[in-house]
């Protein structure tokens, strides 16, 4: 009896802060279950299918007879062993991202679980030694007071039933945002951003971050985890950014 009445009171505090409308489209119907996200919006989103480029996961519209690898692969020596992502970085993806990792809208994380179990799917290693969020620098955490990395690292471990390392990967640097960089100045400004504090153990390691566009950032922290004893570095991203 009293859990029921917590649980009524928790739905109505809910209930009162958002509406039981969609937080997208502000018209159809949906709950705090539903990630308040209904399911005409949840229709438009774009996966990610194969044919993909075998290290970065880019999606490849004609796959290459030489090779099961992108051109930017070709050319990039990455760190990173394998990198996959669940949607295209556009439309309904693309917006609960940003506002998650923007205005903390944390009432999307029903609707990122309904997403990362789609990853179970994906072609990566789902036993790592521990989930790994891309860090991001004291001061930026400060300022945002959140990381949505964290959530994401949170939810899908909690999936794959492996613990999560906070603490292992720091980013000491702070770097400018990526977002408007060309690919060659977003690998020279995380160049040495990051720094394990202690020598991780020889295993496999998934990273976890939002969105991968050229996957500077990705490698410079599996850089860095390779360099100090890992074994292995994958990576996971809610969306993958193709225009750059």
């Amino acid at each position: 009896m009293k859990d029921s009445l917590t649980w009524s009171l928790i739905k109505l505090v809910d209930s009162l802060s958002f509406p039981e409308v969609c937080q997208i489209c502000h018209q159809n119907h949906a709950s705090s279950t539903d990630g308040f996200a209904c399911k005409r919006c949840k229709n438009n989103l774009q996966h990610i299918k194969p044919p993909w480029c075998s290290l970065c996961g880019l999606p490849q519209i004609t796959p290459s007879i030489n090779s099961d690898v992108c051109n930017d692969c070709i050319k990039t020596k990455y760190s990173f062993s394998k990198a996959r992502s669940i949607f295209a970085a556009n439309h309904l993806p693309r917006e609960v991202t940003h506002r998650l990792k923007y205005s903390r809208h944390d009432f999307f994380e029903p609707l990122l679980k309904e997403w990362l179990l789609k990853a179970l799917q994906l072609d990566l290693n789902l036993q790592p030694l521990a989930v790994i969020p891309i860090p991001l620098h004291e001061h930026k955490k400060r300022e945002r007071g959140f990381n949505q990395s964290d959530t994401i690292a949170r939810i899908f471990a909690s999936i794959i039933n492996t613990p999560v390392e906070y603490n292992l990967l720091k980013r000491v640097t702070a770097t400018e945002s990526q977002t408007h960089l060309s690919r060659s100045r977003r690998i020279s400004n995380v160049k040495n951003a990051f720094i394990c504090p202690e020598p991780p153990s020889k295993r496999c390691f998934l990273l976890v971050d939002d969105v991968m566009t050229t996957g500077a950032t990705a490698d410079a922290c599996a850089k860095t985890l390779i360099s100090s004893g890992a074994s292995s570095v994958e990576i996971l991203t809610i969306t993958r950014g193709t225009n750059y």
